[in-house]
């Protein structure tokens, strides 16, 4: 037996024989004449309609799922990306080589330019261009029948694709293991999406566990090969406990979200993507406490104007209603968005981002803020600033909304005027003021992520410091109370909507502290729900005040 130590992206238990997929592809004798040129450049176009005829098909058996349909649609915007079939004409003509070795050469300089950005989220969006080429190099040679069959099976590849978890998904994968990735990748966002279990990270090389019976722990992140029996009876127990629990959790539904002594907590969900609002149906939400509109402005060369905006946002308001809809402006910084729109930063964190980059480029503000206003006809949709760090940024940022009003009220588009506006609350100085941006809120929601990052001057992403970063570090906790009675002499409520909502160790104290309401994962939305039921609001309040001495 071997026991290897990685990051579990996706919970869940998985148990079989593990089966390696390579994604590479070798191109020999990938020279040509210049004469031969025009040949491959129909075979690129062919490959390329076929590769979109093929994901259609895809799709279709994805017809209302959540972020599968989504993920189909950003990889047909990539094949039909006109800079980079261009780009890979070019090197066709250029270098006299096949398509096949053109792909390969397009795929590294995509590699070099998303291997400079530092985000997390961003930079992992190379993989679906890594997806993109493995379905035209597989289309170019007619390789996919021969592939044996997941059921049942782990899954091993050096980096899993968005297509690959979609199609363990159809074919009943037990699990997948990556060697490398990243928890913010599609794959991983899928693989949450689908539940199914998934890690990354692993320490050795995907071969060293080929054709052997595995364990994959999407809890703790460990991959067991060769288990003794014991430690397969364990995790065998475990499994049936855990399919277990997501029965009861499921029961849940329905069931008012309310401590036991009587105090309602709306619980709210935090989405990436619109798509993922029909995974949240048997979920029975209170609403969404933060839809994150980032994923507008990834994959694609142009920004997205008023109108693709409004379309998503109307959407997502008409499916709520009459539930609430948090959605959260821009939080881009120098390192996420365009090149063509910004210069990269030495220090992006501390730089030009959220509401910065918001109040400096008007235009891509007032397309947001107007889209918002009109889709807020169609539902209850509510605005909130990211990376607000005093009064002034809401003065205005609420002075450019009035703006849009009158703007829409000229073109002769319907809106709805005095929707409600708040804030994130993420930096010190912020939360130091939180009565006096409270005046000028209708509501406060807390970003625990970069206010703990930034009230202890720790880098969350620098294994480095790691020790350093504290959920609940009493100069954390001062500050979330603060924030709270603030809110609550103005009359406003306050959400917590960071990492910490969406641990159930910290509902209790969170709750102590003064909090309103949470905002979670999808994820993690019933075991939440199910904690909060079992809490008393006297009881929070003494452990939250036993931390803060």
């Amino acid at each position: 037996m071997q026991k290897y130590s990685a990051i579990a992206v996706s919970r869940g238990i998985a148990i079989g024989k593990s089966l390696c997929v390579d994604n590479k592809f070798k191109i020999t004798n990938y020279r040509i004449s210049e004469s031969e040129v025009d040949k491959e450049i129909e075979r690129l176009e062919a490959m390329i309609a076929a590769t979109v005829e093929e994901l259609d098909k895809f799709g279709s058996e994805f017809k209302g799922s959540s972020k599968q349909s989504e993920i189909i649609t950003i990889h047909k915007t990539i094949l039909k990306d006109e800079e980079m079939i261009e780009n890979i004409k070019k090197i066709l003509r250029q270098e006299f080589v096949t398509v096949e070795k053109a792909l390969e050469l397009n795929l590294e300089s995509i590699k070099t330019v998303f291997s400079e950005i530092k985000d997390e989220y961003f930079a992992a969006r190379v993989l679906d261009y890594q997806d993109v080429t493995n379905r035209l190099q597989k289309k170019l040679n007619k390789n996919e029948a021969d592939q044996e069959s997941w059921k049942d099976r782990v899954l091993v590849a050096e980096e899993i694709t968005p297509s690959q978890v979609l199609e363990a998904f159809k074919q009943q994968t037990a699990g997948l293991v990556s060697i490398h990735g990243s928890r913010k990748s599609h794959s991983a966002i899928l693989a949450r999406s689908l539940l199914l279990p998934f890690v990354i990270g692993l320490p050795v090389s995907d071969h060293e566990i080929c054709s052997f019976e595995i364990i994959v722990d999407g809890f703790s992140g460990d991959v067991i090969v060769s288990p003794t029996a014991s430690i397969k009876e364990k995790y065998q127990q475990a499994l049936a406990e855990f399919q277990a629990d997501k029965q009861e959790l499921a029961l849940l539904a329905g069931t008012d979200s309310a401590t036991k002594d009587g105090k309602r907590v709306p619980l709210y969900c935090n989405i990436e993507i619109p798509e993922e609002i029909t995974a949240l149906d048997k979920l029975d939400i209170d609403g969404i406490g933060l839809f994150r509109t980032e994923f507008l402005f990834l994959d694609r060369l142009e920004l997205p104007d008023e109108e693709e905006q409004y379309a998503i946002y109307s959407k997502l308001a008409e499916k709520l209603f009459p539930k609430p809809v948090v959605i959260r402006t821009i939080d881009l910084g120098g390192d996420k968005i365009a090149a063509s729109l910004i210069e990269k930063e030495m220090n992006p964190n501390l730089g030009l981002r959220g509401i910065r980059l918001s109040l400096k480029y008007l235009d891509l503000f007032k397309d947001q803020l107007k889209a918002l206003l009109r889709a807020a006809v169609h539902g209850n949709i509510k605005i909130m600033f990211p990376m607000v760090s005093n009064v002034a940024e809401i003065l205005k940022a609420k002075e450019i909304i009035r703006e849009c009003e009158q703007e829409l009220k000229a073109e002769g588009k319907k809106f709805k005027s005095n929707v409600a506006v708040g804030t994130m609350i993420e930096i010190p100085s912020a939360a130091l003021r939180a009565k006096e941006i409270s005046a000028q809120c209708d509501f406060l929601s807390i970003g625990t992520n970069d206010l703990v990052q930034y009230t202890l001057a720790v880098d969350r992403n620098n294994d480095l410091v790691a020790d350093y970063y504290n959920d609940i570090d009493p100069a954390v906790l001062y500050l979330i109370s603060k924030v709270c009675s603030s809110a609550h002499e103005v009359g406003i409520p306050v959400a917590v909507c960071g990492e910490m909502a969406s641990q159930e160790k910290y509902t209790s104290l969170l709750l102590g502290l003064g909090v309103d309401e949470l905002s979670t994962s999808p994820a993690n939305y019933g075991e939440i729900k199910k904690t909060i039921l079992q809490l008393d609001m006297k009881e929070c309040e003494k452990y939250a005040v036993s931390l803060l001495k």
